[in-house]
């Protein structure tokens, strides 16, 4: 099994995209990513991204990093 971050800004397009996927029965679920500043320091905004759960036997190709 394979963990997959998809960072989507709208909120809107996040539940577009979860649906379709959960139709086809894979692993969704909403995460909120901190940002970080330039400078690599913790900053006070929020990225937002679906982590999708995918394994090979649901007919998606799994690559190896």
């Amino acid at each position: 099994m394979k963990t997959v971050l998809i960072p989507i800004a709208s909120e809107q397009d996040r539940q577009t995209v979860a649906g379709i996927l959960v139709k086809n029965f894979i692993a969704v679920r909403p995460v909120k990513i901190p940002r970080k500043k330039r400078d690599g320091t913790p900053g006070n905004s929020t990225a937002y991204a679906l982590q999708v759960e995918l394994e090979e036997a649901q007919g998606v190709p799994v690559a190896d990093d």
